[in-house]
């Protein structure tokens, strides 16, 4: 197979022909530790010139002015009657090394390829509050905890547990919220009543060391102490928010098993009022349940939301790269629509509603005061902020597409055909030779978010047990830092001098054509309904993590779970092929059959190609899922 180096101009023609010395070798692997799901190829040497090609650079490295000027050289292959553009790299003569005695230049080039732009300018710091601004909204509620009284009743049949042992006292950081009159009517007649309601916040958090800890903020006191018995504490305070939910809505029914009221609220319950006899004689055996719906609470308006897909947008318009834009099925922003599922409003890992396609950005001092005479003018991410952010927190990774976009989507988006089938070519090596990389397999696996209060918020760890992970002390934890993110929007409004001023506030929220509107779900590991729960760790990791785990199965938020997907842990090294134009115009990202694919049941990933043009060969590191 011919092949040769070209020196390219500045109009991407030959410039001349090149013959470098010890330059004949290449890898190709992706970095998915950076979220790119692409691979690249790079020189696994350094290009050494000798004679006219010396003498050509040195005229450029006698002259200061001209010793930074970029060089494109290019590695070409001839394939079905023409050269087949393999690799392209970039340098200058100031950035090698010269043996002006031997008249010898050596140098290393930087890969030039679709990825080089943007991966150069990942670290560069952006406002992305300089981006257009947007209203949102959000009905702050914390985890909180309730219980409904009627007076004139006796308190240890209507109240347990609030009052002590007088009847009068709120107890357990109980306090009232709200009064209200109840008019209701059983059928035999009718009665009435002042019921009060009685609320607190509560949190449960997971123990360390075997010892309860105390949630983030003031005033919380331990409920429980469960730390022997599941690895848990429960913490209650006095509630930081006002009641702004007006009456609840009473249901009036024989059962003591609550119905809510109708479908048109997320309804929270309170608690149920048993009808007495002495009171009520002619409504024996019926039963007032009560109901809020926690969305109806007054919002706290923000003025200088940004959406996250618009600042991603503007960080890559700052790269100074010729890329369109930013496409994801995912995230439903500019869709393609070629995700396996998609279809619009609906997420294609889940199936359900959306969630994600509408987040939005505050600037945590902004979060903090919304009202702020002087709003925040500067809020800083770079590139990799966001792009790991979206990687470590939703699983997504990303590519530049075939239209130049930055394409984002998730795990399972990223499943590719057969490319490759070894059988296919007779001259093979391949050993039946695997390792199981248990040493990369973690116990356990958890996400750490800027500031976190809420259980739901902090997460539970993933974990893994079995021979099949690894067990060295100190490494059997694998982290996945969101950075400068937090999404516990409650925290920020109940503890705000917890909270680093530096950092944003994500938001999942519903659109309406003008405003941003917080979304209140309830909690994967609490159950409770939550200000933006969506995007919390657990509901996160619920909806989002099942995809691409280190074995078939573990235990996520706390319960055993068979997982979707899992990434390949069996390594396969040394399988040899002769190079020919189908090898070299081979998609890495493909999958390849191969012999030991019938052993261990499943089509590999590509690990890593090593090509050699002086030997005429490519050498593959294949990978299986486990």
């Amino acid at each position: 197979m011919n092949t040769r180096w070209v020196l390219l101009n500045d109009a991407g023609g030959v410039e001349r022909v090149l013959s470098p010395a010890g330059a004949n070798k290449f890898t190709r692997d992706r970095d998915l530790s950076i979220g790119c799901i692409g691979y690249r190829r790079k020189l696994a040497g350094s290009l050494s010139f000798v004679k006219d090609d010396y003498a050509y650079f040195l005229t450029f490295e006698t002259k200061p002015n001209k010793r930074c000027k970029e060089f494109t050289v290019r590695f070409q292959i001839y394939c079905d009657a023409k050269w087949h553009n393999f690799w392209d790299g970039t340098f200058s003569t100031g950035s090698g090394t010269w043996d002006r005695a031997s008249c010898r230049f050596d140098v290393r080039p930087d890969a030039k390829d679709k990825y080089s732009c943007i991966i150069k300018a990942l670290n560069k710091k952006v406002n992305v509050l300089q981006v257009a601004p947007v209203d949102a909204s959000a009905v702050i509620v914390p985890s909180l905890d309730f219980a409904v009284c009627r007076p004139g009743l006796p308190i240890e049949s209507t109240c347990p547990g609030i009052f002590d042992v007088d009847g009068t006292t709120p107890i357990n950081e109980y306090e009232t919220a709200h009064t209200q009159f109840v008019d209701y009517d059983c059928g035999a007649g009718t009665s009435t009543y002042d019921l009060t309601i009685y609320w607190r916040e509560k949190q449960t958090t997971f123990c360390v060391a075997g010892a309860p800890v105390a949630p983030v903020g003031a005033g919380w006191v331990l409920l429980e102490d469960n730390c022997a018995i599941d690895g848990t504490s429960v913490y209650v305070r006095n509630s930081t928010i006002p009641w702004t939910f007006g009456d609840a809505t009473i249901t009036f029914s024989d059962s003591t098993t609550p119905v809510p009221p109708n479908d048109s609220c997320a309804w929270t319950y309170l608690g149920m009022v048993d009808i007495n006899e002495a009171v009520d004689p002619f409504c024996i055996g019926f039963y007032n349940h009560a109901w809020i719906c926690l969305a109806s609470g007054d919002p706290v308006e923000y003025s200088r939301a940004r959406p996250l897909m618009d600042a991603l947008e503007y960080q890559l318009s700052q790269t100074g790269c010729a890329y369109a834009g930013v496409s994801s099925d995912f995230f439903e922003h500019n869709p393609i629509g070629d995700a396996q599922g998609y279809e619009h409003g609906i997420n294609y890992v889940t199936g359900e509603a959306n969630e994600v396609n509408n987040l939005i950005l505050l600037q945590n001092s902004d979060a903090v005061d919304p009202s702020a005479s002087n709003p925040a003018t500067i809020g800083e991410l770079t590139l990799k902020d966001t792009l790991f952010m979206l990687l470590n927190y939703f699983r997504v990774f990303w590519d530049i597409d075939q239209n130049n976009n930055l394409r984002l989507e998730h795990w399972k988006y990223w499943s590719f055909p057969v490319g490759l089938d070894l059988a296919e070519y007779p001259d093979t090596v391949e050993h039946l030779t695997y390792s199981h990389l248990n040493s990369d397999i973690p116990r356990y696996e958890r996400v750490k978010t800027q500031h976190a209060l809420n259980m739901d918020f902090e997460g539970a760890d993933v974990i893994y047990s079995g021979p099949c992970v690894t067990s060295q002390d100190g490494s059997d934890l694998k982290e996945y830092n969101i950075g400068p993110f937090m999404t516990d929007l409650s925290m920020v409004i109940s503890d705000p001098d917890a909270i680093d001023l530096k950092g944003f506030v994500m938001l999942a929220t519903s659109y309406n054509g003008s405003v941003y509107n917080t979304l209140l779900k309830q909690g994967a590991l609490s159950g409770n309904f939550v200000t933006n729960a969506p995007v919390s760790t657990a509901n996160v990791q619920a909806n989002y993590w099942s995809w691409d785990r280190f074995l078939p199965s573990g235990n996520l938020n706390r319960q055993d779970v068979t997982f979707d997907a899992y990434i390949p842990n069996i390594e396969q090294k040394g399988v040899s092929v002769p190079m020919c134009c189908a090898i070299v115009k081979f998609k890495a990202t493909d999958r390849v059959v191969s012999r030991l694919t019938g052993l261990v049941g499943s089509n590999a990933f590509v690990q890593r190609e090593e090509f050699d043009a002086s030997n005429g060969r490519a050498t593959y590191t294949l990978r299986y899922p486990y």
